[in-house]
């Protein structure tokens, strides 16, 4: 069976229940990359089914493990009308991104969220 590794998107530390059999699961994210992962199957549909899932705030980050490298499913968006820190952070904090402040407190800081989630922001002055 693969493994499944969720991540959080947003930032914050997610733990909610899943009905597996009639029986509940917890599935509670942890660890310096927010994240939690699972072999068994019904637990797997069952995040995916969750609103967390269905709403971007939770993604899928690894759907095997046969690599090595692991990279996080993204949809690449392009903000060419961004132009200053304070405009990225806005787009970053709001939808669908909603990563919280506490992640974009510097300059390397927004640029390295902004990667992760595969946004850029070709027309930002960065002094």
């Amino acid at each position: 069976m693969a493994i499944k590794t969720y991540i959080s998107l947003t930032g914050i530390t997610y733990t909610f229940p899943v009905k597996v059999e009639n029986k509940v699961h917890w599935v509670s994210f942890s660890g310096d990359q927010i994240d939690f992962a699972t072999s068994n199957k019904q637990i797997q549909d069952a995040i995916e089914k969750d609103s967390n899932f269905t709403e971007g705030r939770i993604g899928i980050f690894s759907s095997d493990n046969k690599s090595d490298e692991v990279k996080p499913e993204i949809d690449p968006k392009e903000f060419p009308d961004v132009t200053d820190l304070n405009e990225a952070v806005a787009v970053l904090r709001g939808e669908p991104y909603k990563v919280h402040h506490s992640k974009l407190k510097s300059k390397d800081a927004v640029l390295t969220v902004a990667k992760e989630l595969g946004v850029s922001f070709p027309n930002l002055l960065l002094e």
